[in-house]
């Protein structure tokens, strides 16, 4: 069994950039290594959490103020934390899809003061935040392929542009002195993503 660092993995990124597929690929190649795993999203992966991701998604014509919007996904994370917290305590490898950085990316607030917030909150820091980054053009033609596009997916352009930049800030300033940012290209071919997102979940950090 491979002795794994970091116990709580955490993949971001703008909508269409893979993640659900890289979790899948990640997990079974931790599961391979006998590295037993919980696999998660937020909002989401409760029963809170799933209705209140119905409502922050999918009902695009629901109007949901910025502040409210951001206490519907704290809610949802705060629910999610006593799944996380106990899954580490049964030395699961949790690995989760979104986590604070989404927050921290695309909601119009103050980065040092969400930061703050989640932290009075006791919400759980993830030890790896790996930012699979791709260009946007390219990412919303993936991410409304075969579906709606949702509530976040029907913003103009330069509104995933700046989401993207919010993502490759957290690289030269993080907030965190828990979690490690890195950012992969996932634009490359998906088995050259999938290798470099194990590499890096296998690595020990400095």
């Amino acid at each position: 069994m491979e002795e794994l660092i970091n116990k709580f993995i955490v993949l971001e990124g703008i909508d269409g950039c893979g993640k659900s597929t890289q979790i899948k690929h990640l997990e079974r190649e931790l599961n391979a290594r006998q590295v037993k795993t919980l696999a998660i999203r937020d909002p989401g992966s409760t029963e809170l959490g799933e209705a209140l991701r119905d409502h922050i998604l999918h009902r695009p014509h629901l109007p949901i103020c910025a502040k409210a919007l951001l206490l519907m996904f704290l809610a949802a994370r705060a629910q999610l934390n006593v799944t996380i917290s106990q899954a580490l305590e049964h030395g699961l490898t949790v690995i989760c899809d979104r986590y604070e950085a989404s927050t921290m990316a695309y909601q119009p607030f103050d980065r040092q003061w969400l930061y703050a917030l989640s932290r009075d909150l006791g919400i759980i820091e993830p030890t790896l935040t790996i930012i699979l980054d791709i260009p946007v053009e390219v990412s919303l033609e993936r991410a409304n392929k075969n579906r709606s596009p949702d509530r976040f997916e029907s913003q103009p352009l330069i509104y995933f542009n700046q989401v993207r930049q919010n993502y490759l800030s957290l690289l030269r300033n993080n907030p965190s002195k828990i979690t490690k940012y890195i950012t992969i290209d996932s634009h490359q071919p998906e088995d050259i993503v999938t290798y470099n997102i194990l590499s890096s979940a296998l690595k020990k950090n400095p």
